[in-house]
């Protein structure tokens, strides 16, 4: 619908001239061009006042089309938009009646003069007009217009605090080089033209505004540069659904793993995959951020924290295992031990079987071998029960520890980012 109104104004405009002209012939026309725009009669590089002394007062104003992208990793911003710039000739300008009522021409920029524009905070072209060749309107009261434009490729210092949370502050600054304020003056609206402004997906326009900063470069002389802001809020919804939610399910399942019996013999390859999946979601964020930058995200420290707590749950999970596999290789011993002693026993019962009578009458060899053996077994099962108690305490501590960190951890990011 928008490109349907911009081709209709182009088309008014263009029959609008056409119009104007309609009762000119072309031989006026030429004439009128010979006249006005000829070298003789026209300088391209003075300004277009009588004295040279005074100020000439440009109004410029910016109509976006589309916010283009914006590279996190490289925090460049690039816009699609027209710069609408008026100003008057005082030098040049005529009658209609002597031209068969011309009223107005349409030169291109490299017949008249124009106020040439860089750009400040650019990463591309310094001068993103230099090879416009869009016609400018120029009519007989001496006023004229120019309307380029183009993408702009501008530097953006991003703030990513609070990513994907975040509200950017970036600007569009333009300034005329080789006039100071002692020369041109530029003149603009609060507000940026958002006429023909498409969406874009990822960010929303929140505000669009002007300001003019008088910069000083050299001291004592100063330049009139117009700034055009755009406040940007990240579209946060795809993030929050492909990163944060299973960031936080991933905490959570970290801490399930102290529930988990060692019986089951997967513990230990249940915390390292949760581990391995944070550390994938740390890279997935890190590509969206600057690789060197002052702040460092709320998101990459709560996933750095996150992934510590993962990496003592895997050690705390290999400790408790280690015990539990001691306990199992004493208890093993202290079985291999007793069915030992059995069979001394039952070989001694033969042995005093076969024996005379009068050295059978005596038992006590028999009753000093029990007696010591009933309380070793009694120490051992103690030590092996010590271990069974000191695997399930880790495990309780443990899993009241990071389930602390984690819920902490999780509502420090969330009331930060909100803020």
């Amino acid at each position: 619908m928008k490109y349907k109104l911009l081709l209709c104004m182009v088309y008014l405009t263009a029959l609008y001239i056409c119009n104007t002209n309609g009762d000119s012939s072309y031989l006026s026309i030429k004439q009128l061009e010979d006249s006005i725009l000829s070298p003789q009669n026209h300088s391209t590089t003075l300004r277009p006042l009588k004295d040279q002394r005074n100020i000439l007062r440009v109004t410029i104003k910016f109509s976006l089309v589309a916010v283009v992208s914006v590279d996190t990793v490289k925090q460049e911003l690039v816009t699609n938009g027209f710069l609408f710039l008026f100003w008057y000739d005082q030098v040049q300008g005529w009658n209609p009646d002597d031209y068969n009522g011309i009223g107005r021409l349409t030169p291109t920029p490299k017949q008249v003069w124009r106020p040439r524009l860089l750009l400040i905070n650019t990463l591309g072209e310094r001068d993103p007009f230099e090879d416009d060749y869009s016609h400018m309107i120029y009519n007989h009261d001496g006023q004229m217009g120019w309307v380029p434009g183009g993408l702009f490729h501008t530097y953006c210092a991003l703030d990513l605090e609070k990513f994907p949370f975040d509200v950017q502050n970036c600007e569009i600054q333009v300034c005329p080089m080789s006039h100071t304020t002692s020369f041109i003056v530029f003149n603009t609206e609060d507000e940026i033209n958002l006429a023909f402004y498409y969406p874009n997906p990822g960010w929303e326009l929140q505000r669009a505004f002007v300001t003019i900063e008088n910069i000083s470069v050299v001291p004592g002389e100063t330049f009139s540069c117009p700034s055009f802001n755009l406040i940007l809020k990240r579209r946060s919804t795809t993030i929050i659904l492909n990163v944060i939610v299973p960031v936080v399910l991933l905490s959570v399942l970290n801490n399930l793993v102290f529930i988990i019996p060692i019986e089951s013999g997967e513990k230990i390859s249940y915390a390292i995959t949760v581990l391995l999946a944070l550390s994938v979601f740390l890279s997935m964020v890190s590509t969206m951020t600057p690789q060197v930058s002052n702040v460092i995200p709320a998101l990459t420290k709560y996933l750095f924290v996150l992934l510590l707590s993962s990496v003592l749950t895997v050690a705390a999970v290999i400790f408790t295992v280690f015990l539990h596999d001691r306990d199992e290789k004493e208890e093993s011993a202290i079985k291999s031990k007793a069915n030992y002693q059995k069979c001394v026993k039952k070989l001694l019962t033969i042995k005093n079987a076969v024996a005379p009578f009068e050295e059978a009458k005596d038992p006590q060899p028999e009753d000093d071998y029990d007696s010591p053996d009933t309380t070793d077994e009694n120490s051992n099962d103690s030590n092996v029960n010590k271990y069974r108690i000191i695997s399930k305490h880790i495990n309780k501590f443990f899993f009241i520890v990071m389930s602390f960190v984690t819920t902490v951890m999780t509502i420090w990011y969330f009331a930060f980012t909100a803020t």
